[in-house]
């Protein structure tokens, strides 16, 4: 992934740069590294904090709590070429918060790249999993770069992987909030945004090849309402399988 120089579709916030003092946690991605997870399960029971889902700081940052915002599009992962690299908004981040922690979740590049395919298929795509892949931005498995990138950037950056969230839930919850500086506070466990599985794959992609989606712009038919619950319908179908 390289850096590219394009403006920033971000409000000046210039007001923020004199807090110096405001105790701030940035998880910036990467998707599918349990992020839903952490959102809905474990940051938002954190006591005494400010948990912002989707950034609006002029409004949201409270300088007498902990501030947690976590966000993965801003690692600007999956790679968009139209869109502001991950660099640029790490650049901007630290402009605005010199002193925030940050937290980045990495996964085995091959589980990574089937979870991403995976999504891309709830987001309409109705191909292979090997078609996709070659279809790829092959620096979207890259995670090193921008690691290195962030740990020049600030003195504090926390990396978790996926495996570890997965195989020892608790003992890594506990390492995250060592790092943040809080309680570990009660979550629930269960798992959040799960994958399709092979059989919902098979059904999903078959309705994919039909409607005209931001996966599939050549499809026959505009999109209907109806397909926004196809993969409740085939959740409940598998279940009864």
């Amino acid at each position: 992934m390289k850096m590219k120089n394009k403006k920033i579709p971000i409000k000046e916030l210039d007001f923020i740069n004199n807090k110096k003092n405001v105790r701030l946690i940035i998880h910036v991605g990467f998707p599918k590294t349990g992020t839903t997870f952490l959102q809905k399960n474990v940051f938002p029971n954190i006591k005494n904090v400010n948990f912002i889902r989707r950034p609006n700081f002029e409004i949201k940052i409270m300088p007498n709590k902990v501030n947690i915002i976590s966000d993965e599009s801003l690692c600007r992962f999956p790679i968009d070429d139209n869109k502001v690299d991950g660099f640029t908004v790490a650049q901007y981040l630290k402009t605005l918060f010199p002193n925030a922690k940050i937290i980045v979740g990495i996964r085995d590049k091959k589980s990574y790249s089937i979870s991403l395919y995976n999504q891309y298929v709830k987001e309409g795509y109705a191909y292979s999993y090997d078609r996709w892949y070659k279809e790829t931005n092959m620096d979207n498995f890259d995670f090193k770069p921008y690691i290195n990138y962030l740990k020049n950037l600030f003195s504090d950056v926390y990396v978790y992987n996926f495996e570890d969230l997965k195989s020892d839930t608790m003992k890594l919850i506990k390492k995250l909030c060592v790092f943040i500086e809080v309680d570990v506070p009660e979550f629930n466990n269960k798992t959040v945004n799960p994958s399709l599985t092979e059989k919902q794959l098979i059904l999903t992609r078959f309705f994919n090849k039909f409607f005209k989606n931001k996966r599939n712009p050549n499809g026959l038919f505009p999109e209907p309402y109806f397909l926004d619950n196809v993969l409740t319908i085939l959740e409940k179908i598998n279940k009864k399988s």
